[in-house]
């Protein structure tokens, strides 16, 4: 029988932040030269903090919008660069949010209109 050996698993999140009215999504352009280009906001979940407030973290830090009730839509995993496990990325979609879009450190934030996404290449997940 073969030995389970457990894999390291990084969890992660992006955040699809949309705004109903305006049909407008927030996206960032990122300027880690590891991971760089236009994406959603998002990033790591920190120890012993909940999927949903570290994607309300997230959120606030990368783009000054607070948002409320984070809805999960979808998994995403794929293997680490250097093959020492995985990430998982938790994807959700706020449509509650209040306050006003900055930009951080992570880098430029604006809102993009839903259907001009559609031919916008972004950043590409394994």
């Amino acid at each position: 029988m073969a030995k389970h050996i457990p894999e390291k698993v990084e969890f992660t999140n992006l955040i699809a932040i949309y705004n109903q009215q305006s049909k407008q999504l927030v996206v960032e352009n990122r300027l880690n030269p590891n991971f760089s280009g236009l994406t959603l906001p998002g990033g790591h979940v920190e120890r012993e903090e909940s999927f949903s407030h570290a994607a309300i973290r997230e959120a606030k830090e990368e783009s000054g919008l607070t948002i409320k009730d984070p809805i999960l839509k979808g998994i995403k995993d794929f293997e680490k660069d250097d093959a020492t496990g995985r990430y998982v990325v938790l994807l959700y979609l706020a449509t509650n949010f209040t306050g006003e879009l900055f930009s951080s450190s992570e880098g430029q934030v604006f809102w993009e209109d839903l259907d001009k996404l559609q031919n916008t290449p972004m950043v590409s997940f394994n």
